[in-house]
């Protein structure tokens, strides 16, 4: 005779969350700047998220500009490997650093509310408009901190000087 091992869904369902900071490139010249999205992921949709952190850029002189973002519209769901995230993008900053130099964005903490599906309709009665019910889960998620290189941009050749018609450096 088969046995059932019937599990509480809090044991079956355990979200996982956590963060991401992310550039719009790998190599940044001193006088540049860069894009730095910071990413939430998780394995349920985000129902409400709180930074408990601010952003900043350890390690000289940086400026930061946070950019004016609808998070609403870059929710997204995600691949990797055999896991399916749903992400939303939290902030978005650029970063100009001035000197050449080791940067770091310390660790973003988060607190945040997953919505886990409790139970899911048939189709004929979502066709009637009976909704899933959910059931709210509370977790938090950090990022790992993100260090940066800036290095002085490279010298141009005598070549590239004379095709772009400026004999300045």
């Amino acid at each position: 005779m088969l046995a059932l091992l019937l599990l509480p869904l809090s044991v079956c369902a355990k979200g996982t969350f956590f963060v991401r900071i992310m550039p719009d490139r790998n190599t940044l010249y001193a006088g540049d700047s860069m894009l730095v999205s910071v990413v939430l992921y998780a394995s349920a949709p985000i129902a409400k998220a709180e930074c408990t952190t601010n952003f900043s850029i350890k390690g000289g002189n940086c400026g930061v500009r946070k950019l004016n973002i609808n998070r609403d519209a870059t929710a997204n769901r995600v691949r990797e490997g055999q896991n399916i995230y749903y992400t939303l993008v939290w902030n978005q900053y650029v970063v100009a650093p001035t000197k050449t130099g080791r940067y770091t964005v310390p660790t973003q903490k988060f607190k945040a509310t997953l919505q886990q599906v409790e139970s899911m309709p048939d189709l004929f009665d979502q066709m009637m408009g009976i909704t899933p019910k959910y059931r709210e889960e509370k977790v938090i998620g950090t990022s790992e901190p993100y260090t940066f290189e800036v290095t002085s941009k490279p010298l141009r050749s005598t070549q590239e000087m004379m095709r772009s018609g400026t004999g300045v450096l």
